[in-house]
């Protein structure tokens, strides 16, 4: 993240014709570079980010994609509650120097306390990320479950972050499914994927009505 200012000046000086800018981090350092070559972004809450004046009307230089989560947060601990007997414990795994992933937070934990679910923050920042340690925390905590509010930090580590998961034996959803594909156990974005592989190692035996609902599983 610390490169970003450097990295979009050098941008700006090459003159590109369009820069795309995934994450709010990278699209608001991105802006302060420049107002006149076209920026397209993937992020959460571009207009509450300040990114944009609104969705219909963005204004200024940037377009793209709002990746705003509420709806799903709800879907994701549905699916848990689903799949894990007696769920009502969860914990989130967040950075909060990520504001796409704090803003994933917040849903998730508005979500919990609409279905009467209780959390557990667990805070996961830096380069080199420690997933062992948090999730430890997690299993003396006795949660029953396991968000992942997803960076692209997590996806560069996500083969440890999903191993760290199925060996503290935490049924885990994650909002991409590049984290199920190395061994996570769902995601849920626009299609539902169930890892059957990582359900078996963690002892969870997936209903029938859910992998109905799966578009992919993967055995």
């Amino acid at each position: 993240m610390e490169r970003l200012p450097d990295l979009a000046a050098e941008m700006v000086r090459l003159k590109f014709d369009v820069i795309i800018a995934r994450g709010l981090g990278a699209a608001k350092t991105t802006k302060d570079a420049t107002t006149t070559i076209p920026i397209v972004t993937v992020a959460s809450d571009p207009v509450g980010a300040g990114l944009v004046a609104s969705l219909a009307h963005p204004g200024g230089n940037i377009t793209g994609l709002d990746l705003t989560y509420q709806d799903l947060s709800e879907k994701w601990l549905e699916l848990l509650k689903e799949v894990v007997p007696r769920f009502s414990h969860v914990a989130v795994i967040w950075d909060p120097d990520s504001a796409g992933s704090s803003l994933r937070f917040k849903e998730i934990k508005a979500a919990a306390q609409t279905l009467g679910v209780k959390l557990q923050s667990l805070e996961v920042r830096g380069s080199n990320p420690d997933f062992e340690s948090a999730l430890k925390t997690a299993t003396k905590g006795q949660m029953q479950g396991l968000v992942v509010a997803t960076t692209p930090i997590y996806r560069t580590h996500r083969t440890r972050l999903a191993n760290s998961a199925e060996k503290n034996r935490l049924p885990a959803v994650y909002d991409d499914r590049e984290l199920v594909d190395p061994g996570g156990l769902m995601s849920t974005k626009f299609e539902l994927i169930v890892n059957l592989k990582t359900a078996k190692q963690i002892g969870l035996t997936i209903p029938p009505n859910v992998l109905l609902r799966a578009d992919k599983v993967i055995k």
